[in-house]
C-alpha cells in the first residue's frame, strides 16, 4: 500500500488513539450539561432522562479522563495532550471556585506556545488538530451554567444579594 495516500500520522501511539477516543466522550458530557440547562434542571420524572443520561455521560467522561492520565508519554509530541488532559482535570475538580476561569485564561493566552506540537510533518498536524478541538471543547466547558457564577468579570451571586439591597432602596 502506498503510504502517501493515506490519512493520519505514521506513528499513533496510546496517547494520540486514547486522546481521539475521549473527545467524542467529552463533547458528549458538555451536551448532555447543555440539555440540563435548555430544562432548567426541571424535577419533573419525565425530564429525569436527561439527569440520568448527564450522570451516565459524566461518569465515562471522567473515567477516559482518568484513564488518560496514567498513560506514558512516549513521544515528545504527545506532550501537549497530557497537559491539555490535565488542565480538563483541573478545571472540573472545582475545589478552588476561581481556578477554572483562571486556568481558562492562563490557557488561552498560552495556547499557541504550550499547547501546540512544533513542526509541520503528519504527526504534529494530527497533534495538533487534536489539541484545537479540546481548546474549542474547554471553551464550551467554561460557558457551561455551573461556570456562571465563577467571579472574573462579574457579580458573584453572594455579591448579587449585597449590591441589589442598595439599588432597590434607590428605586
Amino acid at each position: 500500500m502506498n503510504n502517501i495516500f493515506t490519512f493520519g500520522p505514521q506513528s499513533e501511539t496510546a496517547w494520540s488513539l486514547a486522546f481521539t477516543l475521549f473527545l467524542p466522550l467529552f463533547a458528549a458530557y458538555i451536551e448532555a450539561e447543555r440539555d440540563l440547562e435548555d430544562i432548567n434542571y426541571n424535577q419533573d420524572v419525565a425530564l429525569s432522562l436527561w439527569q440520568r443520561d448527564r450522570d451516565a455521560d459524566k461518569a465515562r467522561f471522567v473515567n477516559a479522563l482518568n484513564g488518560l492520565q496514567h498513560l506514558p508519554v512516549r513521544l515528545p509530541e504527545d506532550r501537549p495532550l497530557q497537559c491539555i488532559a490535565r488542565l480538563i482535570s483541573r478545571m472540573i475538580d472545582r475545589d478552588d471556585p476561581m481556578l477554572p476561569r483562571q486556568l481558562h485564561r492562563e490557557m488561552k493566552a498560552c495556547f499557541f506556545h504550550d499547547y501546540q506540537v512544533r513542526g509541520f510533518g503528519p504527526i504534529a498536524q494530527h497533534r495538533n488538530a487534536l489539541l484545537i478541538q479540546a481548546r474549542h471543547m474547554v471553551d464550551a466547558m467554561i460557558a457551561l451554567p455551573f461556570f456562571d457564577y465563577l467571579p472574573e468579570d462579574g457579580f458573584a451571586p453572594s455579591e448579587w444579594e449585597e449590591a441589589e439591597g442598595p439599588l432597590l432602596v434607590a428605586v
